[in-house]
């Protein structure tokens, strides 16, 4: 048994054909293709896989199953399986988003270069690239499926990188919108999670994972009569972000990167309302003769269930229409908080720190936001110190002379002073 690569000249260029050679000891004589590709050394790794197949009795015929009915085998099969939201999701993608571009390609021959292409178009059609990798994430399920029951031998979709979701592209909202958005939703149950990233900037799955055991705080009077509270918030390194729900059961995991873990310190006045909060649900709880639970969840429903992270999105563009504000996303206000930090002058590693980054590069780079006016007050700066630095007006010289007999007589009284004190008495 041995194979060859040939050229093949095509319409894209020229291709090169891995071909080999099967004998009688292998179902032959004749010649089977290993595929076509764009590169010589691409063709010669097919070669050689290939032949490893034959010789250790591991090759089977690709199938001609199409796309559509590797959909339809994987629907059956997985749809005892999934939850309803589910099942309606994936059967949405294909419909809308994949059956009329790929359903009638052979699965087990659909070139990477095709779901390149179909990635590409979804994004040029206007798709957003988080909805795009959606419908992406249904087409690699489908495949890792079928390679699972050894219906498949390869999964295209895994060779084509994902769209990249920029996080830069999320607004970055200022303290005085962060208080519109907080007292136009005060008394919806989304309350409690806006109020705390508005404080610390903790991420959607994680503001939602809180419980009342893991914020803390202490009080101190001030002068004035006044309460101060300082203290923070914990984020759990095993359960400290809600992932989602799968059927009835919550799947709480690790937040985004091991440095997210750890202690969150909050302002007074966050502190100051969770403290109230807390208080006024202990009232409540106290009705029901039960005892008061710590682990209950922070933000929640009125009847005490958990907020799944899509849920609390959807509600949250709900009440931004209903009370007339621009809609936004959660985590603009984890932009917000990092920016008005940077913009107020704390130092980069501060910032990085109460942020949670792994490295300050995501801080100066994703959550710094340029804004204009930053800009045009940079250039006014630069255009002083261009230009040179503007003189100071001259004084005049009446001024200056009683100026300085000011200071004179000024330190004579000290002088006089000093001498009066040190004189016997």
């Amino acid at each position: 048994m041995n194979g060859h690569v040939v050229p093949r000249p095509s319409a894209k260029g020229k291709r090169w054909q891995a071909m080999v050679y099967v004998d009688k000891a292998h179902g032959g004589p004749r010649w089977k293709s290993a595929g076509t590709y764009r590169l010589e050394r691409e063709a010669k790794a097919a070669l050689v896989k290939m032949l490893d197949r034959f010789l250790s009795g591991t090759y089977r015929e690709p199938s001609l199953l199409t796309v559509a009915g590797l959909y339809e085998r994987w629907r059956v099969v997985q749809l005892p399986e999934w939850a309803a939201n589910t099942a309606r999701h994936h059967a949405m993608n294909w419909e809308h988003h994949i059956e009329s571009f790929l359903g009638d390609e052979v699965a087990e021959t659909l070139p990477k270069d095709a779901v390149a292409t179909w990635q590409a178009g979804l994004l040029a059609a206007g798709c957003a690239p988080k909805s795009a990798s959606l419908y992406r994430g249904t087409l690699h399920a489908m495949y890792e499926w079928a390679i699972s029951v050894d219906l498949l031998t390869a999964n295209p979709v895994a060779a084509v990188p994902p769209p990249r979701v920029d996080r830069a592209d999320h607004d970055a909202l200022s303290p005085a919108a962060m208080r519109t958005y907080i007292e136009a939703l005060r008394h919806t149950r989304l309350w409690p999670g806006l109020l705390i990233a508005s404080g610390g900037g903790l991420r959607r799955g994680e503001f939602l994972a809180v419980r009342w055991r893991s914020v803390t705080w202490t009080v101190k009077k001030l002068k004035d009569d006044s309460l101060h509270y300082a203290g923070g918030v914990h984020v759990d390194a095993k359960r400290g972000n809600l992932t989602g729900r799968i059927r009835a059961e919550l799947k709480f995991g690790p937040p985004k990167t091991k440095g997210s873990a750890g202690f969150v310190p909050l302002p007074s006045s966050v502190l100051a309302e969770l403290a109230a909060l807390k208080e006024q649900r202990q009232s409540k709880w106290e009705l029901t003769s039960l005892p008061w639970d710590d682990e209950q969840l922070v933000c929640c429903g009125f009847d005490g269930r958990p907020i799944v992270p899509d849920q609390f999105t959807h509600a949250f563009a709900d009440c931004c229409r209903r009370n007339g504000l621009p809609k936004t996303h959660p985590h603009a206000f984890r932009h917000g908080v990092i920016e008005a930090l940077l913009g107020s002058g704390v130092r980069p590693d501060v910032v990085r720190r109460i942020a949670r980054h792994s490295s300050i590069a995501t801080t100066l780079g994703t959550y710094a936001h340029a804004t204009e006016a930053a800009a045009r007050e940079a250039m006014e700066g630069y255009g002083v110190a261009l230009t040179g630095a503007p003189l100071e007006p001259e004084k005049d010289a009446a001024e200056e002379a009683r100026t300085q007999l000011a200071r004179k007589n000024a330190e004579n009284d000290e002088l006089a002073r000093y001498r009066r004190s040190k004189r016997p008495a």
